[in-house]
């Protein structure tokens, strides 16, 4: 699990889902993959306005 408590603009976590994409244990139909990765890569941030980029 990747977890960021300052994402700010998300970059950390852009970054960690592509590392994670390579990984050969994600499910590969397109579903399984969208739902490990909501599941296993978390971030926050107090800013709203920077939440509101990590979202974009």
């Amino acid at each position: 699990m990747i977890v960021d408590p300052a994402a700010g603009s998300g970059s950390l976590l852009l970054a960690a889902t592509s590392r994670l994409v390579g990984l050969s244990d994600i499910p590969e139909n397109l579903e399984g993959g969208k739902s490990y990765l909501a599941n296993n890569v978390v971030g926050n941030d107090l800013d709203q306005y920077a939440y509101l980029v990590t979202e974009l």
